[in-house]
């Protein structure tokens, strides 16, 4: 087996760090009602962290997990849906 390489290594140490930072966030989407597995699973991926979702306009994220889920994600946070 070769050695990795510098570049190679800093890849997978970003790519081992962002798998398990979906899974965090899917883990902490969990405790929302109304959020299921394909709208955490987008979010965890579109977003990457759950104060990147919290930041974005509730317009953007309906557009992302349709407007249920949206609601029921803004609930649970008290974020301002702005409508």
């Amino acid at each position: 087996s070769r050695k990795l390489g510098q570049p190679e290594q800093k890849l997978r140490a970003k790519h081992a760090a962002q798998c398990g930072n979906k899974a965090q966030i899917k883990s902490e989407l969990d405790n929302i009602p109304g959020v299921g597995k394909t709208s955490r699973d987008k979010l965890a991926t579109r977003y990457g962290t759950i104060s990147n979702i919290k930041k974005r306009p509730y317009r953007e994220i309906v557009n992302t997990i349709g407007k249920r889920s949206a609601n029921a994600l803004f609930d649970y946070f008290g974020l301002d849906k702005g409508d």
